[in-house]
């Protein structure tokens, strides 16, 4: 079994607004900004296809898949995110984004929402 580090922080979302995505920053100790990073899983509307990324303002990102501004994803717009990682360091979501990627975690996310239509993810992880 692949090395699977564990996030910071784990938090799900289906359909989110902007208000809803958390912020970029958060304060440490000494006030002392501490930059996150996010690992995202985004699912089609209109097609049955998945994508992992990572990046540090999730907003943007998102906003860039469902502007057709990305290669891959810009075909299957528009997207929801389904799932989110929060983690402190680019490097641990490196590893978590390689994870999902890998034929291990690909199997996890059909099992988990591969199978599901929006509609059925919004109820399930709203």
């Amino acid at each position: 079994m692949p090395y699977l580090p564990k996030p910071s922080i784990l938090v799900q979302y289906a359909l989110v607004t902007n208000a809803d995505l958390p912020r970029l920053d958060v304060f440490g100790k000494a006030g002392v900004a501490v930059h996150m990073y996010f690992l995202y899983i985004l699912k089609s509307i209109k097609y049955k296809k998945t994508y992992v990324g990572m990046t540090n303002n999730v907003q943007r990102r998102l906003s860039e898949h469902n502007k057709g501004e990305c290669h891959f994803t810009k075909k299957y717009a528009p997207w929801v995110i389904i799932y989110t990682e929060i983690l402190t360091n680019q490097e641990e979501a490196h590893k978590r984004e390689r994870y999902f990627k890998s034929s291990v975690g690909r199997r996890w996310m059909k099992a988990k929402f591969n199978n599901a239509d929006v509609a059925e993810l919004v109820y399930a992880y709203a």
